[in-house]
């Protein structure tokens, strides 16, 4: 009982430390290991800090010297997080995240909603460009039903793009999925992504954050939070990138951990994609298919733990074959032109022989099937 006193003190002076504003969580690790513990490291004089060069200057650490002033709303307010539906967990409790340790400055406290990933579990990440092309969001997309369908746990950012169309379609499958927020977990960000945002609070996945709850969205913050993204994936999966893309900075952490890489190749001149190829030129590895990442090592170890992804993959694709099976011979026709370049409605005439006007029908078949979608005026491209 004591040790669990003890414990939820700790937990609170964590919460208090990591509430500060600049106070990083590497500085407050480094205050915990001097001090000894959260509680006295919160309670030390700042000077001893100074002494010991955690602290470079007075004026750089205002949020510490500070702390009195908020620290009852701050109570409050940690007390207050069951209500909200918030979690805890920090780096010295049994369900925080291990591979968060193979980080250089691990969080040494996450908020979340909705659950944690499970560490026995495999875990990939499939991330990219903001302004993606229709081609590289049906593949994102794609690579995240295929995967999750395998077992593979899905962790990405929420972000506009190649993130959320991976993570939408996991979700729209079913499967649990993890969105690393750069800003607090109560906020959105982007609001676009709010549907799925909604989906992973409510348990299906979750929704993860360093941040204290009050934060909002900020540059620095995303850069932050890649490393979470990185660290928390077995494998990261380029889907679409541009030669200078924020995509690099994932990469870099997840190379740093020890991650593999996956890059999707694209064709030659395609500006969006140059960064993938880029990554492949360097030593990614090429992703060709899902089983290239199935059969990699630290996936294809934790699956062969248990057959739970095996049975699922088989279900999906038998229900996969069903909707595909049970189309009318037109619909069959359009769907096996159709790929995730978008396609003119005209081109897609052309290449089936079939009439405008049932070409037409078929599409608007496939779209309320969820098998086809429209991507602009008549170009329509495949979903899955």
């Amino acid at each position: 009982m004591d040790s669990e006193r003890n414990m939820e003190v700790e937990r609170l002076y964590l919460f208090l430390l990591c509430s500060l504003p600049g106070i990083s969580g590497k500085k407050v690790r480094a205050m915990r290991q001097f001090a000894g513990s959260y509680k006295a490291a919160y309670e030390l004089d700042m000077d001893e800090y100074l002494k010991q060069g955690i602290f470079s200057g007075r004026g750089r650490c205002y949020g510490y010297r500070e702390r009195h002033k908020d620290q009852e709303r701050l109570i409050r307010e940690y007390e207050e997080l069951k209500s909200l539906g918030i979690g805890l967990v920090a780096e010295f409790d049994m369900d925080y995240p291990v591979r968060l340790m193979d980080l250089e400055d691990p969080p040494p406290l996450l908020f979340y909603r909705g659950g944690l990933p499970r560490d026995g579990l495999p875990s990939a990440s499939v991330i990219g460009s903001r302004a993606c092309s229709g081609y590289g969001a049906g593949i994102a997309a794609r690579i995240a039903e295929e995967l999750c369908d395998a077992g593979v746990c899905l962790i990405s950012g929420m972000a506009e793009g190649i993130d959320s169309a991976a993570q939408r379609a996991a979700l729209r499958k079913g499967h649990d999925s993890f969105a690393i927020l750069g800003s607090g977990v109560n906020h959105c960000y982007p609001m676009e992504s709010y549907d799925i945002y909604e989906l992973m609070c409510a348990g299906q996945g979750g929704v993860i954050s360093e941040c204290p709850v009050r934060s909002a969205p900020e540059p620095w913050r995303f850069v932050q939070r890649n490393r979470i993204i990185a660290a928390l994936s077995d494998v990261v999966i380029v889907a679409e990138a541009r030669k200078r893309s924020g995509t690099s900075i994932t990469v870099d952490y997840a190379l740093s951990c020890g991650r593999e890489i996956f890059s999707v190749p694209h064709r030659l001149g395609d500006e969006l994609g140059e960064g993938c190829n880029l990554l492949i030129r360097d030593g990614a590895s090429i992703f060709t298919c899902t089983e290239d990442v199935l059969s990699s090592g630290v996936i294809a170890k934790r699956l062969s733990a248990g057959d739970g992804g095996i049975r699922i993959k088989e279900r999906a694709g038998k229900k996969e074959e069903k909707t595909v099976t049970s189309l009318a011979s037109s619909e069959k026709i359009v769907y096996s032109c159709l790929d995730f370049n978008p396609k003119h409605i005209e081109d897609i005439a052309a290449q089936t022989g079939l009439g405008m006007a049932t070409v037409l029908r078929a599409l608007l078949c496939l779209e309320k099937r969820r098998l086809a979608c429209s991507v602009s005026s008549f170009y329509y491209r495949k979903v899955s």
